[in-house]
């Protein structure tokens, strides 16, 4: 591989890694905490408990690299009731601002909690809400995992030498009858190959001013919104001089790829 094709595979390969890490840590991170809230939900035993008391937590700033972020408000519940084995249980869990204060102590409410362990409970919307929440959360890691694993794919046949049968077509042809162009500085022959276009190739004359090229305006048959161009050039490695075709041909000629 040149040391062209090792530098634009940086940016790529860095895209693909994000594309695979984040999900992966995200499902890392909420696979086990859905499926806890789906067995409380299918499993759960429902049971009226009354409050026994309730606090709010805070949680304290984090100095992060660019602010530092607020206090962090964590409302939770402590209710007390009696399992179906008569046994009587404290539990403890987070509920939103709007419960924690329609709510007053020795109020009843309704409760789910494990049959398992009794002190892992919860209210009834609130594991709803929690597994909906979870399954969205899953779905986009999944999404974003298939993203990445596609997007190494796409790297893998960017960078995979065509078979001899199957050649790189240009998407423009200079048609010089076979003959090899000299660099206009040294005079040795140019290596053949092709451009291929990120975005429009731009060009002004002298007396032209710069404007704003994008990607999306250029030289006829540079610009492309589905096939990429890919242009026939001649280049000169010692003199760094590319001669190339832009437009488009209707004539398409085979060329070997040359790794520059």
């Amino acid at each position: 591989m040149s040391i062209y094709k090792s530098k634009e595979i940086i940016l790529p390969l860095l895209v693909a890694i994000l594309l695979t890490i984040v999900p992966i840590w995200m499902i890392y991170n909420y696979y086990g905490e859905y499926f806890h809230y789906q067995n409380l939900s299918e499993n759960g035993v429902l049971k009226t408990a009354r409050l026994k008391n309730k606090e709010i937590k805070i949680n304290e700033r984090k100095i992060l690299r660019l602010f530092i972020t607020d206090n962090t408000e964590n409302y939770r519940f402590y209710v007390g009731f009696n399992t179906v084995a008569k046994k009587y249980v404290i539990c403890e869990f987070g509920v939103s601002k709007d419960t924690y204060y329609s709510i007053g102590i020795r109020d009843e409410l309704a409760i789910i909690y494990s049959p398992s362990n009794p002190s892992d409970c919860s209210i009834p919307d609130g594991i709803e809400i929690s597994r909906y929440l979870l399954l969205m959360t899953l779905i986009v890691a999944f999404l974003i995992l298939l993203a990445g694993i596609g997007f190494y794919y796409y790297i893998y046949n960017s960078y995979k030498k065509p078979h001899p049968q199957n050649l790189v077509k240009p998407t423009t042809d200079m048609d010089l009858g076979g003959n090899t162009p000299k660099c206009p500085k040294c005079g040795i022959n140019m290596t053949e190959g092709y451009m291929p276009t990120v975005g429009g190739v731009a060009w002004r004359d002298s007396d032209q001013p710069i404007g704003i090229p994008t990607m999306l305006t250029g030289l006829p048959g540079t610009t492309f919104w589905v096939k990429r161009p890919l242009l026939h050039a001649f280049n000169c490695k010692e003199c760094e001089i590319i001669t190339f075709k832009y437009g488009k041909d209707d004539k398409i000629k085979k060329i070997m790829v040359i790794n520059l």
